[in-house]
């Protein structure tokens, strides 16, 4: 899996300032998620909680445009499925659940503007990927997505360029973490957990050949 050698991915080259980059994007959300929940403590006290600190499903549309400060209909259909989604797995409910408790929604609303960001990202994989185009990726598709974006990333393990291959077992453990109706295929709402699963097997499979690399020297 090793398709090619460079000479200048030291700390202070390609490699050192892409991982420079990539940390300074994750503190500058992890801010930002801060900064989000903050600014979401007024919108969610303005909400019709119930005496168990849950607030009714149908509810959620409303409490994403006072947090967005945008009116319901300029919200995002599969944005708001990820919030829904991610706040039924904090919560450990099913998607049957027609109320969510305060702090599972309180940490799922930041993600919508993440969503909102990566919105052009995931639309441009669909529209490549979903071949019969019904709006979801199954196995196959989703494995081709992924691997398109391996082709077009750049991974190195002490210095040498590698590309990942995204396997079946892959595949199946992404769908155990993302695919939150169980239906075997990931949507839109599902994309964005669906590419954080897969970043985290990623980080995973170039921490092995790390170690791989120090024990055959």
């Amino acid at each position: 899996m090793v398709v090619g050698g460079v000479g200048g991915a030291a700390p202070g080259g390609r490699g050192g300032g892409r991982r420079a980059e990539l940390e300074k994007k994750r503190k500058a959300w992890a801010n930002q998620v801060e900064l989000d929940k903050i600014k979401a403590g007024a919108a969610f006290d303005s909400m019709p909680w119930d005496a168990a600190g849950c607030l009714p499903a149908a509810q959620v549309p409303a409490l994403l445009a006072e947090v967005m400060g945008v009116g319901t209909d300029t919200l995002d259909a599969d944005g708001y499925g990820l919030v829904v989604n991610h706040a039924l797995k904090v919560a450990g409910l099913t998607e049957e659940a027609d109320a969510l408790p305060r702090a599972a929604l309180l940490d799922s609303v930041s993600k919508y503007r993440y969503y909102l960001a990566r919105r052009a990202t995931i639309d441009k994989m669909f529209e490549q990927f979903d071949l019969d185009a019904n709006g979801k990726l199954d196995r196959r598709e989703l494995r081709k997505a992924l691997q398109s974006r391996e082709h077009k990333n750049t991974r190195a393990v002490h210095s040498i360029v590698v590309e990942l291959r995204v396997m079946n077992s892959d595949i199946e453990a992404i769908l155990d973490d993302a695919d939150a109706n169980n239906d075997g295929h990931i949507d839109r709402s599902e994309m964005l957990p669906a590419l954080a699963a897969w970043s985290n097997i990623a980080d995973m499979k170039i921490e092995k050949k790390k170690s791989a690399a120090c024990a055959l020297q």
